[in-house]
Parts: structure tokens; sequence; C-alpha cells
């Protein structure tokens, strides 16, 4: 969003809903109202599931308003349309957008590029009808299955990568290992997928634990993650870590920089992170970067080299490579640099819009002109 705003290009961001920990700089951002069927939904949801099961279901079954939705598009007048991820949601803007005559329209989805998973061919057909029929992805390969081979699926899977964007920090980290010990960083929500608990008994099967610290970074906006919260800090406490692992919760986006410029290495142990847009956020940010294999964006380090991958079935990994960079912290600066190169070189905004510009020429036959640029 920043490099179209500086490019002169004009945004606006629809949203269902809005992250407590949000910002919506250089874009026009708009949360969408919801149909009265949704606002019913959306009571009855909260009064039969837990927070965070409602989240999830309001969140499939949101219908926009009708009203609402075609007085967004056709007051902004997009040419350009990009719809993330096949939503009801987005099959209904995406009609609307066919209605109002917008000729390009285009799905963002963080399915891998690279997999061997079939699709149904039936489904593919009906979906045809209300979404777009070109997508692209910013994710080559996720899981266990990491080989570079393209095995054509049903339309509706993405057929183009286009990479996710990193803004390198202008103040790139110089200093590790302050008092003399390596600060481990894991953000995530207080949520079970999150899989904090893995990387905490990861840590408390290493060699040297005293050269250590680890801050852990979650959201607390509902009942289910501060159980979560509370549950977890008591975990670390029977675990004897208290010493060395601190929980916090809420930090503001503001203070990230700061978070970042203290640590030295992120993990990342999630369970399922079609992306994990903290990957290349601390790649930018100039840190060693730890992820499990399930997590979409690990495939950057991997294919730049820059960082460790470890397998999420069992801890062994990821306590031989934490052992690794305990013994040899040269290895940490050597990927900090690496990845900062990597974003420059693989991740800027420039291979962001030679990507889309790839895919215009290709399937719309159409060039993507941005002025002064």
């Amino acid at each position: 969003m920043k490099g179209w705003y500086e490019k002169g290009v004009k945004v606006k961001f629809l949203a269902q809903y809005q992250g407590v920990s949000e910002v919506h700089d250089y874009v026009e951002f708009h949360q969408l109202s919801p149909s009265l069927f949704t606002m019913m939904y959306n009571w009855i949801a909260d009064k039969i599931y837990n927070p965070s099961v409602a989240e999830s279901k309001k969140a499939t079954l949101f219908f926009p308003s009708a009203f609402d939705t075609i007085k967004q598009v056709y007051n902004f007048k997009p040419q350009l349309v990009i719809l993330r991820n096949r939503s009801i949601c987005n099959a209904i803007i995406c009609l609307v957008c066919k209605l109002i005559g917008v000729k390009y329209i285009i799905n963002y989805t963080q399915t891998e590029l690279y997999t061997t998973m079939n699709r149904s061919k039936r489904v593919g057909n009906i979906a045809k009808l209300f979404f777009p029929e070109v997508g692209f992805t910013p994710v080559l390969y996720r899981g266990i299955y990491r080989e570079k081979n393209y095995v054509p699926q049903e339309w509706f899977h993405p057929n183009y990568y286009i990479p996710l964007v990193g803004d390198i920090s202008q103040t790139p980290k110089k200093n590790f290992f302050k008092d003399n010990v390596i600060h481990l960083l894991d953000v995530g929500k207080y949520r079970p997928y999150k899989n904090h608990y893995f990387l905490i008994d990861a840590l408390s099967e290493v060699k040297n634990k005293d050269n250590f610290r680890l801050t852990i970074i979650g959201q607390l906006s509902q009942e289910a993650e501060r159980a979560y919260y509370n549950e977890l800090k008591k975990y670390v406490e029977d675990k004897g870590l208290s010493n060395i692992v601190s929980v916090n919760a809420n930090v503001p986006f503001q203070e990230m920089d700061t978070i970042y410029e203290n640590a030295d290495v992120l993990v990342l142990p999630s369970k399922s992170e079609t992306a994990g847009m903290v990957i290349l956020e601390a790649m930018a940010k100039g840190l060693c970067v730890m992820s499990g294999n399930n997590c979409g964006l690990a495939c950057y380090l991997e294919e730049s080299n820059c960082g460790f991958v470890f397998d999420i079935q069992d801890t062994k990994q990821l306590v031989e490579q934490l052992n690794r960079i305990s013994e040899d912290r040269e290895i940490i600066k050597k990927y900090a640099g690496e990845a900062l190169k990597a974003v420059s070189n693989n991740y800027s905004f420039q291979n962001y819009v030679d990507g889309l510009r790839f895919l215009m020429s290709d399937f719309f036959q159409e060039k993507l002109y941005i002025e002064n640029y």
C-alpha cells in the first residue's frame, strides 16, 4: 500500500472487519456494512459459539450490504480490483464489479503455487461463475512438499507468483546480543495454531538455556485468547523458564520497530500459517529467522538461504538449530545480512509490480501503466 501511495496510485481498501492493532496508512479504508442477514447471524453466532469459533463463522458467512457495496465500488470507479480469497463477501463484490464494468479483477490467495493437491473440477466450474478467472499467490511451497514443480490444477488454483513486499528498515539492525545473550522473538495471536507451547518445549531442551532470552508478543481481544495467555504464562513457570521468557500482550503496532531492534532471531512455530507476514517483516528488519515448514513464507528463507526451516512434528530439529546458533552466533549475523539482501533484491515493491505487470500482459494482454514508473 505504501508503494502504491508513493507512486501516486489511489487505493481503496474494503474490509469485513478491523483488527485490534491495525493501521490504515496510505489507503482509503472502508469497513463494509453488514447485511441484515449478517447482523442476525452474528448475533446468533456470538450466543452459541466461543469467541474464536464465532469469529471464524462470522467471517465465512459475511454478506455485505448490497447498497453499501455498490456505492463504494461505483463512487471509487476502480480500474483494477484484487480480491483476497474466494468468499461469499468477495463473490458479491466481484459481481458488483462486473455489473459496473470493471474489466480487470484478480484473485489473491496464499495457497502455495507448487502443490500435489487436486481440486474438484465440478466445484471449479461453479465457482467460475462468481469469482475472477485468474489468481496469484506470494507462496511457492508449504508443508512437506518443497519442490518447484508446477502441476496444472483446476482454473481457480493460483497460476502466477507475485511476492509480498518487505519495507527495509531505515536503520538496519547493527547491535546484536545485548547483555551477551541471544534475543528470540515470537509474534502471534494467543491461539492454539500459533503453537507457542512448541517453542517453550524446544527452549526447555536446549543445552545452554542461559544463552537465550525469549519475548512472546500476542493479541488479546477475547476471552479465549486471555485464557490461552494465562495458561501459557503458567506453563512457562512450570518449565522453570520465567527468568528467560517474557509473555506480552497487545503491543501497539508503532512499537514493533523497537521490538524488532531489540531482537536477534525471530522464531515462528505456527502449526499452519498460509503466509506468515512476520517472517518478511523480520527479514526486512535485519533479523535471522527460524520458521516451521507449515508457514508459507518459510519458502523465502529457503529460496534466499537466509534462515532456518524446521519440522513442527516434534521439537528435535528446532532444538538442534537453537543449539547451533548458541554455539556459533556468527550464523545469526550472516543470515541477518542475507535476509536484508533478499528483501532488497527479491521482495521489494518493484518485484511486486513486475509480477503484476507480467500477469496483466500474459493473461489480459494489457499493460499495467503507472505514471512516472
